[in-house]
């Protein structure tokens, strides 16, 4: 009995110096009890609850505004002022926590602007003065988090334009748009997307899309080989495509509408191409510059009295001329594809017209010439 009552004694003081040990914290160490709850939320999957109560434990509203404390007018001692700039959705002042680093700040921030902002160059522009650049893409990529520093306080995020990029399309990792910092060749673009999967044609040959400054379109062809990846200097803009098992011995015309982190715009007050006339499927079809008079024909589906080789090109100020498949079609022109006069349905109907009239006209001679009788 009385080793029952020891237990149960030191049971309750345990749970006692638990409890007494858990105020304190909660009195003396500044935002325990609110990281507590922060944690508790992380680890039930509560995300909202979690931002919820992050953006009261750093002194935040939804704005990342700074909030003041018990009315008088004094903020969290724990609390940093930093500045995020450039191209983001929405650049300020932010009043953050200590533990908060330069992703979450962007997050914040609205997210960095997908017309052009840079993701692997961000400037973490220090108090004491040194800059660093921060490459988000080795975070989220490979979970480095030396790449996805703490802010301090007055520090500046600055998020500048991309520089550089290229894109790279097939058979890898994760094909798309990439900004480079420090990748010099194909074969430091292939890692950056993640490596080839599966479906690369090894014995294929890796084809490079490049643009110079006077817009022609020049076609590199490279063998599949480490050794000449690696040799292969990229440039800004280029178009990587690796070669497919499936699509390796086919021909493509390799006609693009864009470049990587380019925008192409068309100074027209309507940027489609219309097509009327002797076509099943008449209107209007987005402009491209690589299309001309014969692919905007075939896209309306022509019927087969359409004449294509003598349609004509309307302009938005109304002037008509011939085209051909060399005519350069620019947006808000009108095709018009005119239909054959002569054609075998056309004779055949003719023909059985022309047979019924003859018939009908020797028949009716001959009930003349019954009744003259």
């Amino acid at each position: 009995m009385k080793r029952k009552s020891k237990r149960t004694f030191s049971i309750v003081t345990m749970i006692f110096y638990l409890l007494s040990y858990s105020y304190v914290c909660q009195a003396q160490i500044p935002g325990y009890g609110q990281r507590l709850r922060n944690d508790n939320a992380l680890k039930s999957g509560d995300f909202s609850s979690f931002r919820a109560l992050q953006n009261s434990d750093t002194g935040t509203n939804s704005k990342g505004v700074g909030q003041t404390l018990g009315g008088g007018g004094q903020t969290l001692d724990a609390e940093y002022q930093v500045h995020v700039l450039g191209q983001v959705t929405q650049p300020g002042i932010y009043h953050v926590g200590p533990s908060v680093r330069v992703a979450e700040l962007i997050s914040m921030a609205g997210e960095i602007n997908k017309s052009g902002g840079s993701f692997r160059n961000i400037e973490l522009r220090q108090n004491n003065g040194t800059v660093r650049h921060v490459d988000l893409l080795q975070y989220t990529q490979k979970g480095d988090l030396r790449s996805n520093p703490f802010v301090q306080n007055n520090d500046v995020v600055y998020v500048p334009f991309v520089s550089k990029s290229v894109r790279i399309e097939g058979p890898v990792g994760k094909g798309g748009v990439y900004e480079l910092v420090n990748e010099k060749s194909v074969w430091d673009v292939v890692q950056l997307a993640g490596g080839y999967t599966v479906g690369v044609a090894q014995d294929g040959k890796i084809t490079i899309i490049r643009y110079d400054g006077k817009g022609t379109k020049n076609i590199i062809e490279i063998d599949n080989t480490e050794e000449n990846l690696k040799s292969s200097i990229i440039e800004n803009g280029d178009i990587i495509v690796i070669p497919h098992i499936f699509t390796k011995d086919k021909k493509f015309d390799y006609n693009i509408s864009n470049l990587p982190s380019d925008h192409v715009f068309y100074p027209s007050f309507n940027d489609n191409v219309f097509v009327v006339g002797s076509v099943s499927q008449g209107g209007s079809f987005p402009y491209n510059p690589n299309l001309k008079v014969q692919e905007y024909v075939v896209m309306a589906g022509p019927t087969p009295a359409a004449r294509i080789k003598t349609a004509k090109v309307m302009t938005p100020d109304g002037k008509i001329h011939r085209a051909d498949n060399k005519t350069s079609i620019n947006p808000g022109d009108t095709i018009i594809v005119p239909e054959k006069k002569v054609t075998l349905s056309n004779i055949l109907s003719w023909y059985s017209v022309l047979n019924t009239t003859a018939f009908s006209f020797l028949g009716w001679r001959a009930f003349v010439n019954d009744i003259r009788r």
